[in-house]
């Protein structure tokens, strides 16, 4: 039980929560629900109470579904760059780089990505198989994010077109300037932190390696896939070390 619940808290949040956010966004709207809907309702009577809000969870899930689905291969692309740059930028490294791995032969932060998360799936160990919970949660809150920012650019691209257009689809919002206003900031802030989440995944499934590969009895491929990630590390450092004093030295020839 104790391993089932932090995936359907992943489940509730990554898909329910946006659900209900893009229903609440069509009741603004002027899109009038369908009669036989409306008559269907007016005659249930008292069992509204019950079956109503049931009706619009379920709603809510289906949105969310469709919704992760239309936008997962965007957040797998920024997953990428946040652990590309939580890797070379913020990843502390505890061990000397191995020598046996060369530059050239190490894959990119899109393999990569993959294979350390792929590796705590299939692992046999107790230690990285209790961090797969904490990877999800940190993932699923980044596509509750994600997802809601979408909703939100949907929404002011339609109060846009409902402002510069003859069509009427938003009901008339009081200081409608200040919630489009308040809107701009909110997606602000959930990109943010859908980034932030993401680094979060990433530093965990890294330090969730480190610490397994540093058991006594820890298996070669969790070894070998920490000196990747160190590798990985000391090579984008020298890569980045380079650069900036290329770009310095043509700054200085310039002047």
């Amino acid at each position: 039980m104790k391993n089932t619940i932090p995936y359907f808290y992943a489940d509730l949040i990554a898909i329910m929560v946006p659900g209900t956010v893009l229903i609440a966004f069509i009741r603004i709207t002027t899109l009038p629900m369908p009669e036989p809907w409306t008559d269907l309702i007016s005659s249930m009577g008292s069992a509204q109470t019950v079956i109503i809000p049931i009706l619009f969870a379920g709603l809510a899930y289906v949105f969310g579904t469709l919704l992760e689905a239309l936008l997962s291969s965007f957040l797998e692309k920024i997953y990428v760059l946040a652990f590309d740059r939580a890797l070379s930028k913020k990843y502390s490294r505890l061990y000397k780089e191995p020598k046996d791995i060369k530059i050239e032969n190490i894959r990119p932060p899109e393999d990569l990505s993959r294979a350390s998360f792929g590796h705590l799936i299939s692992s046999p160990s107790d230690r990285e198989k209790q961090a797969i919970p904490h990877i999800v949660r940190f993932h699923s809150e980044a596509k509750m994010c994600f997802s809601s920012v979408i909703i939100f650019c949907a929404f002011i691209l339609l109060a846009v077109a409902d402002k510069y257009t003859t069509y009427h689809l938003i009901r008339y919002i009081e200081n409608a300037s200040l919630w489009l206003f308040l809107m701009v900031f909110i997606i602000l802030v959930l990109l943010a932190t859908a980034y932030q989440r993401l680094q979060s995944r990433a530093w965990y499934v890294m330090r969730t390696i480190e610490r397994s590969a540093a058991e006594k009895e820890a298996p070669d491929a969790t070894k070998a896939l920490r000196d990747e990630l160190i590798a990985f590390c000391n090579s984008k450092k020298i890569k980045d070390t380079f650069n900036k004093a290329n770009s310095y030295n043509i700054k200085k020839q310039s002047d």
